[in-house]
């Protein structure tokens, strides 16, 4: 009698620290491949998922990034950004149903970069927000607290969703923010083994000196740190002002009018991404197997995705 083999799946190696490990790497993206348990009962709502995203850009912005990185690459760049429509918002069970469905598009490989909106994570909200190092979370009484939160969470689910077609993740946060010192933030940083990159914008022509901190499951991003010159008593300008207030006996901080317009990337930055990732597109980052990405979900507390409101938005267009 002849013996018929199972046809193995194409692999690809990886580098690894001591040894060569095999990733099994799919033959055909068909939408629901790498996707966590918690998330599957989301699929069928998602309609076809025959997009090959190369590369993306969440919470995108001014689109610096994916701009220099469309003008490099020759690739179209995805991006997810409310100001260029409304179901693009994170927070509303629609606007994460279609993050869901960009990130389960992404080809094996690709890269995407996001940078959550920090109005309630960096320092100078800590006095309406509530948010410590020993408290990160914040006072979630506040809308605008809990919406931050559920930005956090929702979008580190979409990480796990990604990290298994390899994509280059990258995040970006101000240099003082407390959203990295959340448990979750932790616990994903050892899960995927996320390295740092400390990066000042004025570096790169921002015109205050702008401290920033990168997150990532590639090391090339350590590149981007690159020495600055000069401060802001050196001609920059200032973002935050602090005084003293008399009644309460205590300084005060909090963004002026340039905070909002100093949020967007430096052109220089923008390329500088762009080229790295040009140089690096190659590189295999840390990918789990799906049943350790199962566990670690299962093992991580995500009721602050408030899941339960996408939930009860699909059964209302079930009926």
């Amino acid at each position: 009698m002849s013996k018929h083999k199972t046809p193995k799946p194409k692999v690809r190696k990886r580098r690894g620290d001591a040894k060569h490990v095999k990733i099994a790497r799919p033959l055909k993206n068909d939408g629901t491949w790498g996707c966590p348990d918690l998330l599957r009962p989301y699929i069928f709502a998602l309609g076809m998922l025959n997009q090959d995203v190369h590369l993306s850009e969440y919470f995108s912005g001014a689109k610096v990034v994916g701009r220099h990185l469309e003008e490099l690459l020759l690739m179209h760049c995805m991006t997810f950004e409310i100001e260029d429509h409304p179901s693009q918002n994170m927070v509303s069970p629609l606007g994460f149903l279609l993050a869901l469905k960009l990130a389960l598009c992404h080809n094996w490989s690709a890269m995407s970069w996001s940078g959550i909106v920090c109005a309630s994570w960096g320092f100078p909200a800590r006095s309406t927000s509530g948010r410590t190092k020993y408290r990160p979370w914040g006072w979630e009484g506040r809308k605008a607290v809990r919406d931050g939160n559920v930005m956090v969470h929702r979008m580190y689910l979409l990480w796990l969703v990604m990290v298994q077609r390899a994509v280059h993740l990258m995040r970006e946060q101000p240099g003082a923010t407390t959203m990295f010192s959340t448990p979750l933030s932790r616990a994903i940083r050892t899960f995927l083994k996320l390295v740092w990159a400390w990066v000042v914008m004025g570096a790169y022509g921002h015109r205050s000196p702008k401290p920033s901190r990168i997150m990532s499951n590639m090391k090339y991003i350590r590149h981007l740190s690159v020495p600055c010159t000069w401060t802001t008593g050196d001609g920059g300008e200032r973002l935050c002002d602090k005084w003293w207030d008399t009644i309460e006996c205590r300084w005060r901080c909090a963004g002026n009018s340039k905070m909002k317009s100093s949020q967007q990337y430096p052109e220089r930055f923008g390329a500088k991404v762009a080229e790295l990732y040009q140089q690096h597109k190659g590189d295999m980052p840390f990918v789990p197997g799906l049943r350790e990405v199962n566990q670690f979900v299962a093992a991580q507390d995500w009721s602050r995705a408030r899941l339960w409101e996408v939930d009860e938005y699909l059964a209302r267009r079930a009926r």
